[in-house]
């Protein structure tokens, strides 16, 4: 097995998350992620909808669209 191939496996048996198995990570950060998630799929997806509906007057759009990057920009710093 060269060089190379450690570096492969190392990567690949890391998580999602980019932290090897091993690696202290503080369990205030898994629960931020675990309370997290549904609400970071639903910023994502939130928007995609509002999009493909029919354009009214005073539509929440661009509300829903500030408040979609607004969640990202949270878990962005709590993870900085």
């Amino acid at each position: 097995m060269g060089e190379h191939d450690q570096v492969t496996s190392h990567h690949l048996a890391e998580d999602p998350h980019g932290i090897a198995p091993g690696e202290d990570v503080d369990p205030r950060l898994r629960a931020w992620e675990r309370r997290v998630n549904p609400i970071i799929i639903l910023a994502a997806l939130i928007p995609i909808v509002v999009a493909l509906a029919p354009r009214t007057k005073n539509d929440p759009f661009v509300f829903l669209n500030i408040a979609s990057w607004a969640v990202f920009l949270v878990d962005l710093i709590v993870h900085l």
